[in-house]
């Protein structure tokens, strides 16, 4: 009696899933996580040099059914020890890390770091909360190009009394490019002057 109940039940299961209408494929839209991402990437700066700290972060705009071989997370550092250098860090699709430093002829000034205690939403909130704005950023259908060349970073705009943000760029590689600004803290979005 039970093993015709279970049976039931399961041929029960199998025929409604299987009612169901065609689905409509949505293109899933993402960005990683700095917050999870960060201290693996700060441990090579620190190898780099121990005084070490972030000044950007540019994380790429992800999707579901599109090819990411060339999409890369990458952070930059900078270090008083190491003056005239940038040291960043570039985390690849597939979960590997790659390092490289630029030397520059002219000296780097020392920026102001951005500390954890700066930032209170991680990539993924500020995503989230650009992506669901009345200047809704759309994705789906674009091609791969527009991917490639769409990210969001958090960096500080000297412009804007070196105010930290958010900045979520939609780009179609050449022209067309967008930006919309977001507090890292608040969630506020900013506009460009702000």
């Amino acid at each position: 009696m039970k093993r015709k109940f279970v049976v039931f039940c399961l041929l029960f299961v199998l025929f409604v899933s299987s009612c169901g209408g065609a689905q409509e494929k949505h293109t899933v839209v993402y960005v990683r996580s700095l917050k999870y991402y960060l201290p693996f990437m700060h441990k090579y700066a620190k190898a780099w040099a121990s005084d070490s700290y972030l000044i950007s972060a540019d994380i790429p705009i992800e999707a579901t059914g599109h090819p990411r071989d060339l999409l890369r997370m990458s952070v930059g550092f900078v270090a008083p020890s190491r003056e005239g250098t940038i040291f960043v860090v570039y985390l690849y699709s597939d979960d590997t890390y790659e390092t490289q430093t630029f030397s520059h002829t002219r000296p780097i000034s020392q920026e102001t770091p951005i500390l954890e205690q700066d930032w209170s939403l991680d990539s993924i909130d500020a995503f989230d909360l650009l992506f669901d704005s009345k200047e809704r950023v759309t994705f789906d259908g674009r091609p791969k190009e527009y991917l490639i060349c769409s990210s969001l970073k958090l960096i500080r705009r000297y412009q804007v009394k070196n105010q930290l943000a958010w900045i979520l760029t939609s780009s179609t590689c050449g022209k067309n490019t967008r930006y919309i600004y977001l507090d890292p803290k608040t969630g506020e979005r900013l506009t460009p002057e702000d």
